[in-house]
């Protein structure tokens, strides 16, 4: 409630609890997961500190991300650029907000094939920036208009207003010796 994300206390505490993935590939289509019945979402991934990160590391909750999304869907992702941070009303009785950061990443390649866990209602597709406008418009886009706003954001290289920003890619504190 006071605006600050995380403190350090003989190791990090609490910053970020979810974090929320804009992958997109090199054809500028965008990974979501789910299916036509249920809804579409971007990955989203529970997120964890580093107890090993320093005080400028602090919510570099990226090497629990990447592990996630290399477990999960077999995805191996090097970096990721942060887009914003969401904060609400928490989802339950133990903190008074739930914080979440959106990350993004561009893929060298188109489409890769991704690896689901065997529930056959879970699926993925590549979407590109038309087609997750009709989706949102249908009403089958988890945070629809957020994502689109969220993709505009990352492609045009600019914050939530509209002005011109420098991307920079953060990786993995427990990648950095």
């Amino acid at each position: 409630g006071d605006g600050r994300y995380a403190a350090l206390r003989d190791e990090p505490v609490g910053g970020v609890d979810e974090a929320r993935l804009l992958i997109e590939d090199s054809d500028e289509k965008v990974l979501v997961l789910g299916n036509d019945a249920d809804g579409w979402r971007m990955p989203i991934f529970a997120a964890s500190e580093d107890a090993s990160a320093g005080i400028l590391d602090v919510c570099n909750v990226m090497g629990s991300v990447v592990a996630q999304m290399r477990d999960q869907l077999g995805l191996q992702i090097p970096w990721l650029s942060w887009l914003i941070d969401l904060v609400e009303p928490a989802r339950d009785d133990d903190t008074d907000e739930w914080r979440c950061r959106v990350y993004g990443h561009r893929l060298q390649s188109a489409a890769p094939e991704i690896v689901l866990a065997e529930d056959p209602s879970r699926q993925h597709r590549w979407m590109s920036a038309d087609e997750l406008g009709e989706v949102n418009a249908a009403g089958l886009l988890e945070r629809g208009a957020d994502v689109i706003e969220w993709l505009r954001m990352w492609q045009n290289e600019e914050d939530e207003d509209g002005r011109p920003i420098t991307r920079s890619y953060g990786v993995p504190s427990t990648d950095v010796k």
